[in-house]
């Protein structure tokens, strides 16, 4: 078992890195101020249950195995970078919520958004390889099982994130009331939030 000052320093070290300004909060901060906060939150929970997924296949080991294979890793790049233009397609041609709501565009529903945050951070090679390369930083074999200690170290990485990307989601919702009376600020958003997924599409393939 980890002892509480390692497990304490580390859940200092993710917030931090959590609360680093890039993609993946500006993504999340324009969609809570779109779609409100009960939509950002499942954005959030699905973003997290991708990490929770690439840390399962990180505690199994075979994320080694997928970091060796040049193939693999371009293949998985290629489907995120991909899928992260097409959402910023969708996102760019909605325009304001109230167009939206008055039958000219499409508003994700809520668990199209929590599909959407798992399938964006499973198919971002980059979250798999930076838990591959920061998780085992905190481990020792006296502690116990590797194993045990990367998924434990991975769940406490995880709650981090989601304290952070919940401040965020809140930010957004108070925001939202003041930005959604103007047609012209939400297409502004909507633009901005199509800016940031393409940006992260160029991030996972060329990076």
């Amino acid at each position: 078992m980890l002892p509480f000052e390692t497990a304490f320093s580390f859940f200092s070290a993710s917030l931090l890195l959590a609360a680093a300004p890039g993609p993946d909060i500006l993504f999340v901060l324009t969609s809570s101020i779109l779609y409100g906060v009960k939509k950002g939150m499942a954005l959030v929970l699905g973003l997290f249950t991708g990490v929770f997924g690439h840390l399962i296949i990180i505690s199994l080991g075979t994320a080694v195995l997928l970091a060796a294979s040049p193939y693999a890793l371009l293949g998985l790049k290629c489907v995120g970078a991909l899928y992260l233009l097409r959402i910023a397609w969708l996102t760019f041609r909605n325009g304001s919520v109230q167009a939206e709501t008055a039958g000219t565009g499409v508003v994700p529903g809520t668990f199209q958004l929590f599909l959407r945050g798992i399938v964006m951070n499973m198919t971002n090679p980059k979250v798999l390889l930076f838990m591959l390369a920061f998780l085992p930083q905190f481990c020792s074999p006296e502690y116990g099982s590797i194993t045990g200690q990367i998924f434990f170290l991975g769940l406490i990485f995880q709650l981090s994130g989601i304290l952070v990307f919940t401040c965020v989601v809140l930010l957004g919702g108070k925001l939202a009331g003041w930005l959604n009376r103007s047609p012209m600020g939400q297409k502004i958003l909507n633009m901005f939030a199509a800016a940031v997924l393409v940006m992260m599409a160029v991030m996972i393939f060329f990076f």
